[in-house]
């Protein structure tokens, strides 16, 4: 729970002091935009190695502001972390990277 606070905390922190707030949606960091980058870090983790973690999410972010979608983007970058993975190596074929997957695509 303490957790979760510090990271709320934290991200109003960013919203307010960098002045990421949306006129549409307030935060640039809504509950779906967290669970797609938070997945992706997660899958690059876990089937890649841990320091491909904030490299994927940072390649994710120079994707989006080139202009594509961030479901997209994850979507690509999943699909590339899947194909690059050796079978048998991370959490492949444990239904983990199914389940991100069609939560990318809403």
């Amino acid at each position: 729970m303490a957790e979760q606070i510090r990271l709320q905390s934290w991200l109003e922190t960013l919203d307010s002091e960098l002045a990421l707030e949306t006129e549409t949606s307030g935060s640039v960091l809504d509950e779906d935009t967290m669970h797609i980058i938070l997945d992706l870090a997660r899958d690059a983790a876990n089937n890649v190695t841990r320091p491909a973690s904030p490299l994927t999410v940072f390649t994710l972010g120079v994707l989006v502001g080139q202009g594509a979608t961030l479901g997209q983007a994850a979507a690509n970058l999943t699909q590339l972390m899947h194909d690059a993975t050796p079978e048998g190596s991370g959490d492949e074929g444990s239904g983990d990277t199914e389940g991100q997957d069609a939560s990318i695509e809403q």
